[in-house]
C-alpha cells in the first residue's frame, strides 16, 4: 500500500515478461513502449537539447490549469509519479469525455493503485467497473477484472474473465490514442520553439504512455500459483486472441508468451516462439523512428519538414487503426 505522493511507475517492465521472470521480480520496473520491445541504446543528445528542456518547464507551467480532456490526460501521465495528482487529471478528463476508451483506461488504471487516504476520483465509483461497462468490446478491462478476482481468491471469477477477455473481438490498450493526445497538445502547445524540437518533444513523451498489460497477464496466466487445467485453457484462448487482434505490437507479442506458457503441444509453443520473432522484426522495420529522428537532428530545415510531416503521417495511422495494423499497411505499401 502506498501513501499519497510520489510512486514507482505503475506498470511491470517488459522485460519481466520477456525473461520469464516471477512478479515478485517487479518493483522498480518502468514501462516500455511498443518501439522499444528489447533495451534501447543510450540515446545521443539532441541538436535540440536546450528547446527540449525549455519544453518541459514551458509544458509542465502551461498544464498547471489544463483546459481540456487532452491536456488533463498529458498533465495526467506527466504526472505519473504523483497518483494523486494523476488520478485528478484523468478523472477530469474522463467527466468530459465519458465515452473515450483512453480517458477511461487511464482513470481506472491508476486508480488500481492502493494509496492512503483512498483518492477521492477512485473511492467513491468502482473505476475499473465503469471502464468495463462502458468499454464493453474490448478484452483488456476483462483481463484487470480477472486479475481483481485473483486477488480476492476466487479462481472462478478470474477464470470466468480470462475467458471472456479472450472473446473479446479487439484488444485496445490505448497505446496509440495517448500518443496522438500526446502529439495533438504538442502541435498546439503555447511554446516557442523551433518545429523540431517541438515535434522531438512530442514523440518522446509519448512514447512514455504504459500499455497496462504486464502486471496483469502475469499474475493470472503467466506466473500464477496454481495453473488449473481450466485456466490453462483460458490462458491459452487468451493468447491466442491477443496474437490476433491486439491493438499494439506488445499485446501481440505477450500473446506469444501466454501460448508458450499455456500451450501443451509443443508445436503449438514453437508457432508462438517463430511469431514472436517475427513481431519484432516487424517492429524494427516498423519503427518510424529510425527514419524521423534523424530528420529532425537534420541541419537542413527541408530535412526537418519532411520529417515533421512524416512523423505526423505515422501518428494519425496508429490513431486511426492501432499500431499493429499500421505497422502490417506500412510493411505492405513497402513491398
Amino acid at each position: 500500500m502506498q501513501t499519497r505522493g510520489p510512486v514507482l511507475a505503475f506498470t511491470l517492465a517488459v522485460a519481466l515478461i520477456a525473461s520469464g521472470g516471477s512478479s515478485r521480480a517487479n518493483a522498480a520496473s518502468a514501462p516500455q513502449t511498443g518501439m522499444q520491445l528489447a533495451d534501447p541504446a543510450t540515446a545521443p543528445v539532441s541538436r535540440w537539447q536546450d528547446d527540449l528542456d525549455r519544453i518541459d518547464g514551458q509544458v509542465r507551467l502551461a498544464l498547471m490549469v489544463p483546459a481540456d480532456p487532452r491536456a488533463n490526460y498529458v498533465a495526467g501521465r506527466l504526472d505519473h509519479l504523483d497518483v494523486e495528482s494523476a488520478a485528478r487529471h484523468f478523472a477530469a478528463a474522463r467527466v468530459a469525455a465519458p465515452q473515450e476508451g483512453v480517458y477511461l483506461s487511464a482513470l481506472a488504471t491508476v486508480c488500481l493503485q492502493r494509496v492512503q487516504p483512498a483518492l477521492p476520483e477512485c473511492d467513491g465509483v468502482d473505476r475499473l467497473a465503469d471502464w468495463a461497462s462502458r468499454d464493453r468490446d474490448n478484452g483488456l478491462p476483462q483481463l484487470w477484472l480477472a486479475e481483481r478476482a485473483r486477488k480476492r481468491g476466487d479462481r472462478d471469477a478470474m477464470v470466468a474473465y480470462i475467458a471472456q477477455a479472450a472473446r473479446a473481438p479487439r484488444f485496445d490498450d490505448y497505446y496509440a490514442p495517448g500518443i496522438v493526445l500526446f502529439w495533438e497538445y504538442f502541435k498546439t502547445a503555447p511554446i516557442t520553439v523551433e518545429p523540431a524540437a517541438r515535434a522531438e518533444a512530442a514523440l518522446n513523451y509519448g512514447r512514455t504512455v504504459p500499455f497496462g498489460w504486464t502486471e496483469a497477464t502475469v499474475r493470472t496466466c503467466l506466473d500464477p500459483t496454481e495453473r488449473t487445467d481450466a485456466l490453462r485453457a483460458a490462458c491459452l484462448d487468451l493468447g491466442s486472441s491477443m496474437l490476433e487482434r491486439g491493438s499494439s505490437l506488445l499485446a501481440r507479442r505477450n500473446g506469444t508468451f501466454l501460448i508458450e506458457r499455456n500451450a501443451a503441444d509443443p508445436a503449438v509453443r514453437q508457432k508462438a516462439t517463430a511469431a514472436r520473432a517475427g513481431l519484432d522484426l516487424d517492429n524494427g522495420r516498423c519503427d518510424p523512428g529510425f527514419e524521423i529522428t534523424p530528420g529532425l537532428e537534420s541541419a537542413d530545415p527541408a530535412v526537418r519538414a519532411r520529417a515533421i510531416a512524416s512523423a505526423d503521417a505515422w501518428v494519425r495511422a496508429i490513431g486511426a487503426s492501432g499500431e499493429a495494423a499500421a505497422c502490417a499497411r506500412r510493411l505492405a505499401a513497402s513491398r
